[in-house]
């Protein structure tokens, strides 16, 4: 669980991993609260797959903006 600046805001990102439907998974979320609404931006994958597919991932939040 880190803090990290987002969209002019402080944001919450954690990453956990577990089982969804018997099956291993990591999932990574941002949480951030701006013009009184709450977002959550969440990142769900196979641990084998997470290192690749984390770039895609950070990409699509550094082009995200709330309204």
């Amino acid at each position: 669980k880190r803090r990290r600046p987002f969209d002019g805001r402080e944001g919450l990102e954690v990453e956990i991993e577990g089982k969804l439907d018997g099956v291993l998974t990591r999932i990574r979320s941002l949480v951030y609260k701006k013009n009184h609404c709450s977002y959550t931006i969440t990142f769900i994958s196979l641990p084998q797959n997470l290192e690749r597919d984390k770039p895609a991932f950070e990409k699509f939040i550094l082009g995200f903006a709330a309204p």
